[in-house]
């Protein structure tokens, strides 16, 4: 069973576009993932025409994926940024729990 989950990533107060935000569940199941907006929100995709993460505990991993120069800047989105982003964010210790109906899970990074 999937839920809606959506919220804003900001590192040291700011907002933080274009980073990759991977939900995965604690013990089984598929992912979900979500990129950034230009103002740090972002929307969870479980498959390309199902929003959201399966109910339960998740991993999540913020990162930064490199696109080169084949980004193209397309409406709403914003090109990765060239950021340090803190050790929590890359190695899966952060977990969220993902509840039946709608959930905003806001993730305010520190370096």
């Amino acid at each position: 069973m999937l839920a809606p989950v959506s919220g804003n990533v900001t590192l040291d107060g700011n907002p933080l576009p274009g980073v990759t935000l991977t939900f995965t569940p604690v013990g089984s199941g598929r992912p979900s993932v979500a990129v950034t907006d230009i103002d740090g929100n972002y929307t969870l995709e479980y498959l390309t025409d199902a929003k959201g993460a399966m109910i339960g505990k998740h991993k999540v991993v913020v990162s930064v994926i490199d696109y080169g120069d084949e980004f193209e800047n397309v409406e709403g989105s914003a090109k990765p940024p060239s950021v340090t982003l803190p050790k929590n964010a890359l190695d899966g210790s952060i977990e969220r729990e993902v509840s039946e109906g709608a959930n905003t899970i806001d993730f305010e990074l520190q370096l």
